[in-house]
């Protein structure tokens, strides 16, 4: 049986979000959007979809905490 698995990094800023895959087979995308309620929500449903072994975040400030709480399984 093969196990596949996303990695997911998120450098969290006040104005951003910055966000990069590597999904299965080994593909690498990458995007930016405004750090808003909606973006955040957008993002952790897109997660949910994916088999997502890993979130990263990488922020200053405590703007992570949002992210956190919404990509919490």
């Amino acid at each position: 049986m093969k196990v596949t698995f996303s990695i997911v990094g998120i450098g969290v800023s006040s104005p951003m979000l910055d966000r990069a895959v590597l999904d299965e087979p080994r593909e690498f995308e990458a995007s930016s959007s405004a750090n808003t309620k909606a973006a955040v929500g957008k993002l952790a449903k897109a997660d949910a979809q994916m088999k997502v072994a890993l979130v990263v975040l990488e922020s200053t400030g405590g703007f992570k905490r949002t992210i956190m709480a919404a990509t919490k399984g």
